[in-house]
């Protein structure tokens, strides 16, 4: 629990130098929802899964001035299911299957793009978790439940979903058939990535990424 507190309080840190003296303004969609898939990494475990992120954000109020980017603040809930796979040698292949969730809140400091709308950004997060995993293999660190934390560098693309459900102003294609091919490579193309860090129980540290959606 030391790391994670460690952990908390880094984030902290970034938050309160990125955060300008004056109150945080809500941005135009003070709300963010990212859904991605991805894998981690280390001391004998692969996990893979799928992650949920959903949070509140304030960024500085620019008022009638352009900025490229702002700072801004997230709060939210974080959760995934998956699967990890553990190096056994009483499993089929030497390795053994586990079924994992985790669940805790994530906070994030960061830089948004277009005077703090949201419509890109970049940020740090970090979210103490708490993980629920089966019993299968006494050598998962976090088999039965237990604390963990993770940390993550994450990038994301909102601004593309006006490529396809924006206003006529917005598209970027003429004609209903060039419409529908960049629709739909839009639609596909996933706009969400990130870079993370993950310590379960104290004792299994690993790393990965994954990518998804933002929304």
């Amino acid at each position: 629990m030391r790391r994670s507190a460690w952990l908390v309080a880094a984030v902290a840190t970034v938050g309160a130098a990125l955060a300008p003296s004056a109150a945080l303004a809500e941005p135009v969609r003070p709300w963010q929802l990212d859904l991605a898939v991805g894998v981690r990494g280390g001391s004998g475990v692969l996990v893979s899964e799928g992650r949920l992120f959903l949070g509140w954000c304030g960024s500085r109020d620019a008022g009638t001035e352009k900025v490229a980017w702002l700072p801004y603040f997230s709060a939210g809930l974080s959760a995934s299911a998956g699967a990890a796979w553990v190096d056994d040698p009483r499993g089929v292949g030497g390795e053994v299957r586990v079924a994992r969730y985790t669940l805790g809140p994530e906070l994030r400091a960061g830089l948004a793009g277009e005077s703090g709308t949201m419509d890109h950004y970049v940020y740090l997060a970090v979210a103490p978790v708490y993980v629920f995993a089966g019993t299968l293999s006494d050598r998962l660190p976090e088999a039965g439940g237990a604390l963990g934390a993770r940390a993550a560098f994450g990038i994301g693309l909102p601004a593309k979903w006006r490529t396809i459900f924006g206003s006529p102003d917005e598209r970027s294609c003429d004609g209903s058939s060039e419409c529908l091919v960049s629709d739909v490579v839009f639609f596909v193309m996933p706009n969400h990535a990130e870079l993370a860090y993950e310590n379960a129980a104290g004792s299994s540290h690993r790393v990965g990424g994954a990518i998804g959606y933002s929304f």
